[in-house]
């Protein structure tokens, strides 16, 4: 940004738009709508790019795991999540584990620990899944959550607070508007933080990775800031 420069590191050849990025030191991971992942290397530009095909279907998210840095987490639409090792990439690699859904996958992001999972599906579940050698998994706890955010409006997005290995915030259908919060050590809600100045459905939200804050954005443009120590 002081150089006021921009370089251009990948480019899809094929037109497929992406869905998320992940970044990890120097790399970049990219997936989809046709269901691929990229690993591109930003110090040696378009000749680091490694492309395979991850998924059937749109991949919805991906995510590198904070504390393992080879582990890569995706969810797709074929309603799928899968673990990846990254040292292991070729032109067919085969996932560490797979784990199958009852519905599309929205999210799924590691905990800042890196031993547990959030996946969150269009049939209005979040769960928390628990790996064992941060490969083999379980299904911890399942909360049911008003997922259904309509065709306009972003998807929810559940994600962990970085600050503690258990804290999930997701966006809220209910009035007034707001998020939910959800415990996955008690495996109960949380609550929620909710205002009437916040107009419009919150789907996306993130945690403060050291202070008790939280912000919410939503599709008029704004971004709340949510200010709860019970919480954070």
């Amino acid at each position: 940004l002081d150089s006021q420069k921009f370089l251009e590191v990948f480019v899809n050849k094929d037109e497929t738009h992406l869905q998320m990025i992940s970044f990890q030191d120097h790399t970049i991971y990219a997936c989809d709508y046709d269901g691929h992942v990229s690993l591109i290397d930003v110090r040696a530009g378009f000749q680091s790019v490694r492309s395979f095909h991850a998924h059937e279907k749109k991949i919805a998210s991906i995510h590198v795991n904070p504390t393992t840095d080879h582990l890569v987490l995706t969810g797709s639409m074929d309603r799928t999540t899968k673990i990846w090792d990254t040292r292991k990439w070729t032109k067919r690699p085969k996932p560490l584990s797979c784990t199958t859904n009852t519905s599309s996958v929205h999210s799924a992001f590691f905990s800042p620990s890196g031993t547990r999972f959030v996946s969150q599906t269009a049939d209005n579940l979040i769960t928390v899944w628990t790996s064992v050698d941060k490969v083999k998994l379980k299904n911890e706890v399942s909360f049911r959550h008003d997922n259904t955010t309509g065709r306009w409006v972003t998807n929810f997005r559940s994600v962990w607070d970085p600050k503690k290995d258990h804290v999930i915030v997701v966006g809220s259908m209910a009035h007034p508007r707001g998020c939910d919060l959800f415990d996955a050590n008690a495996k109960a809600p949380l609550g929620r933080m909710a205002h009437p100045n916040c107009t419009a459905i919150a789907s996306l939200n993130v945690f403060h990775p050291a202070l008790s804050v939280c912000l919410s954005g939503n599709s008029s443009g704004r971004v709340n800031v949510w200010l709860s120590p019970r919480y954070c």
